[in-house]
């Protein structure tokens, strides 16, 4: 027997290993497999750009409308905030006798907040440094044309993944039978097959899976054990 030599993996422990073999073990099947792995990180690519696109500030035009709109919204509150302090339970008199350092009511603490000009709010804004800005037209097609290519990829995909070969969460098992085989190949010094035989013991179509899903460049030549071998050392 081959010194250190791998210990040979229990069929029943690889995902799909009983059922891929016959249904996996083509180049076609392959093709249409790592097709849709390149679906999958296309996708995730293009949901990196969509997170961009809607991340990306607005146009100075249209934010200038915006800022308008958060300064009402401000000039309503401080008006809130002195209806509140003055009127709330006016009876007569003046209230603002009360007032001590914007402090308008010091039994109730109400904060009066500081008087902004809309138009020093909107010159501040024009003269502070700026990205580039996108309108919402822009913003709004770029979103459906990389969403349309999404569902487009995603149509792809469902006709790349039959029922065959999904688990009952809807796993790929042949993303989980790679990965295991991968894991045992990166232990071991020289091609292995899934179960880590030798590649010599493997069928046909399984040294043909092994080149085409390229599980060679996970061999691990300097600290891997030697693939299992069930026959003795020949002279």
């Amino acid at each position: 027997m081959k010194r250190d030599q791998i210990s040979p993996i229990c069929a029943t422990t690889i995902p799909g290993y009983e059922v891929l073999p016959d249904l996996f073990f083509n180049k076609a099947a392959i093709r249409d497999f790592q097709r849709k792995q390149s679906c999958l990180a296309e996708i995730e690519g293009l949901r990196a750009e969509l997170a961009q696109v809607y991340a990306m500030p607005p146009d100075s035009g249209e934010m200038e409308i915006e800022l308008r709109e958060h300064h009402k919204a401000y000039a309503d509150h401080r008006i809130d905030v002195i209806e509140k302090a003055f009127f709330k339970n006016y009876t007569g008199g003046s209230p603002l006798k009360y007032v001590r350092n914007n402090n308008l009511n010091l039994a109730l603490n109400i904060i009066l907040p500081p008087r902004i000009e809309l138009d020093e709010f909107l010159e501040a804004y024009r003269r502070a440094p700026k990205p580039k800005g996108i309108t919402k037209v822009k913003r709004a097609k770029a979103i459906e044309k990389i969403e349309g290519k999404i569902s487009k990829l995603e149509a792809e995909i469902d006709q790349l993944f039959p029922k065959i070969f999904r688990d009952r969460n809807r796993t790929d098992v042949r993303e989980n039978f790679l990965k295991s085989w991968i894991d045992t190949q990166g232990k071991i010094n020289a091609p292995a097959g899934p179960r880590g035989f030798c590649l010599t013991y493997s069928q046909p179509n399984e040294r043909e899976a092994w080149k085409q899903l390229k599980i060679g460049d996970f061999i691990d030549r300097k600290n891997g054990k030697d693939p299992y071998d069930p026959r003795p050392d020949q002279p």
